[in-house]
């Protein structure tokens, strides 16, 4: 991002984080390649018990390669290497307005990691249990959402960077607590009928909340001087799974309140989107951010 021109900051970020749903995709390729060599018909089957390592194998040894490739061949930007370094990049982080920045990425970041934790982690779940789809369909109707969203993260991007990524960020929190948890709620009530009815319904429900990431990256690194830029961008990356990580604990609890619990999912969806909105009108916009 430091070498990005300003205004191809948005189009350039998002084009990065296109290997966010690429990659997705490539997993669903290869889980439904397994399923079929190794069907999950039982717990002893032979995918349960071994098979589904196997993509974190091969991620592993992909995003292990990437790291050497980058620590041999990839310098520090000029930027960088101009700035003035600091002491203590990370107590300067946690002081005056550089934590007030970090404060409202963090919000912002819960907010995209909730909403990200509903298509990814629960509506899988929510497909084979509630829905009763087998594992080959509801593999491939996530496989065929991430490809579309693929395609789009540019698009997206290119959009941040004409509208604003604050309105963008705000936009994308607004559907995910109203278009989003409605999705949902037709995909939990409508039952599974067809693949077509199926696709399209997750497909529209990963729309509601997956594009954030097309912004993030442009956001975090205009939000950090470039003093404590990597500290900033990781911790508030990083940082910001924490809460969101113990959503399935949330839906307990909404449970144990007296909810059903194939709609507590609902509310961590909407609970994300209002945490991106929140987070996107207490921050300034950054798209005319110098990068110095």
């Amino acid at each position: 991002m430091e070498y990005a021109p300003k205004e191809k900051r948005g189009a350039w970020a998002a084009f990065i984080h296109t290997g966010f749903p690429l990659s997705l995709a490539a997993i669903s390729l290869i889980t439904t390649g397994l399923l079929r060599l190794l069907p999950a018909g039982s717990p002893h089957s032979l995918y349960v018990q071994w098979g589904w390592r196997i993509p974190f194998f091969l991620g592993a040894l992909f995003s292990g390669g990437v790291f050497l490739y980058c620590i041999r061949n990839v310098r520090e930007s000029t930027v960088w290497a101009k700035a003035e370094k600091m002491k203590s990049p990370l107590k300067d982080l946690f002081s005056g307005d550089n934590f007030r920045r970090l404060s409202q990425v963090l919000l912002v970041m819960s907010g995209a990691w909730f909403t990200l934790n509903a298509v990814t982690s629960i509506l899988p779940g929510v497909l084979l249990t509630v829905r009763h789809v087998n594992s080959i369909t509801a593999t491939n109707a996530q496989l065929v959402a991430n490809l579309l969203l693929a395609v789009s993260f540019v698009p997206f991007g290119i959009l941040g960077q004409k509208i604003g990524r604050r309105a963008m960020l705000a936009l994308i929190g607004l559907a995910g607590c109203t278009a989003g948890p409605i999705f949902y709620y037709l995909l939990l009530k409508s039952g599974y009928r067809n693949l077509a009815q199926l696709m399209v319904l997750v497909t529209l429900i990963n729309f509601c909340a997956t594009p954030v990431w097309a912004v993030v990256t442009a956001y975090i690194t205009e939000r950090c001087p470039t003093a404590v830029r990597a500290s900033g961008y990781g911790i508030g990356y990083s940082a910001a799974t924490m809460i969101p990580a113990f959503s399935s604990f949330y839906m307990l609890g909404l449970k144990g309140l007296g909810m059903h619990y194939a709609y507590t999912e609902i509310v961590v969806f909407a609970l994300g989107g209002l945490l991106l909105v929140v987070g996107a009108r207490l921050g300034p916009e950054t798209v005319h951010v110098d990068i110095t």
